[in-house]
């Protein structure tokens, strides 16, 4: 599951997921239990099934299934062309880049920092902290002692952070 924007951005723990998840999967409960009570008493009254009844359910149904078909691009995926942008970057020292989409994630900005780190800031980001990926293959990046809320190291020279803005 991934909800990258208010209340809650970045690296959701469970609890963060279930937050979301629960009244999203008891408001889809009840509006089934609609659907099922309905249907009984059209059923009962009229004494025949319809295949317009599961018009309802069947969307649901489809909307489920194209969620986990296509599920949201991952970094590891477009790893690549991060790098190809990160060294751009390094080769052209000052230079920045805005608004990007790189293989079906949004990024709002890239440059380097005073920690030489070139850092990816997603574009889906809440009001209260910035979340992205950092390369930084030297050192362990502190952005001038920025203090990170999360600075999770996925190898390769790669981080993911998230700090409070």
């Amino acid at each position: 599951m991934y909800y990258d924007w208010w209340p809650l951005s970045g690296n959701m723990e469970y609890l963060h997921k279930l937050l979301i998840a629960a009244p999203a999967l008891l408001v889809l409960a009840g509006a089934a239990l609609e659907w099922i009570f309905c249907t009984f008493l059209y059923v009962k009254r009229v004494r025949r099934w319809s295949w317009w009844l599961a018009a309802a359910p069947g969307v649901v149904i489809a909307a489920a299934l194209i969620g986990f078909v296509f599920p949201r691009p991952s970094f590891d995926d477009a790893r690549p062309q991060f790098e190809q942008i990160a060294q751009d970057i390094i080769d052209r020292p000052g230079s920045t880049r805005s608004n990007l989409d790189i293989d079906g994630i949004d990024i709002a900005s890239v440059g380097r920092r005073s920690d030489g780190g070139v850092y990816f800031v997603d574009a889906d980001n809440s009001v209260a902290s910035k979340t992205g990926w950092i390369y930084s293959p030297e050192r362990k990046p502190d952005d001038n002692g920025r203090v990170f809320i999360a600075l999770t190291d996925i190898g390769g020279g790669w981080y993911e952070f998230e700090y409070g803005t």
